[in-house]
């Protein structure tokens, strides 16, 4: 007779219980090894996975209706072109803005343009430490409930 909750037949011993491998593994094995035998294990499941998922996002790319937006900071800040390109009629309003400062700056040191004029330089330095100062003091003033805003 077998005990309550068994099937006796003839291949199994009614004295051992049979179980998966990977439910109980035989030792316990830690980092990479076990991480690497799990991915080969799995490794049709993961690939098919990959497939799939690749597939929808390339079926929704393809039939997802397009959109166009414009920034109103590319136009006000000389992102995509130099102060060179700015009508002189619009000339002093792209001055006021610091950010074209910090542009020109970049374009000098990255693309090799003219130095800017040397209030740029100072104006840009000036500017990011009063940003930088005014951004310590309110977060200290704030410190203490910050995670609770968030």
């Amino acid at each position: 007779m077998c005990s309550p909750g068994y099937l006796q037949t003839d291949l199994i011993d009614s004295n051992q219980t049979q179980t998966a491998e990977w439910l109980v593994p035989s030792g316990e094995q830690q980092g990479l090894r076990r991480y690497v035998q799990t991915i080969r294990e799995r490794f049709k499941l993961i690939a098919l996975t990959v497939l799939v998922t690749t597939l929808a996002a390339a079926l929704y790319v393809g039939t997802a209706e397009k959109t166009y937006e414009a920034r109103a900071t590319l136009l006000v800040t000389p992102v995509a072109y130099s102060l060179e390109a700015v009508p002189a009629g619009l000339e002093p309003l792209f001055l006021a803005n610091p950010l074209s400062w910090l542009m020109e700056l970049w374009r000098f040191s990255m693309l090799g343009t003219a130095m800017p004029p040397a209030w740029q330089v100072v104006g840009a330095v000036v500017v990011s430490l009063g940003v930088f100062l005014a951004g310590s003091i309110v977060f200290q003033r704030y410190e203490r409930s910050f995670a609770d805003l968030i």
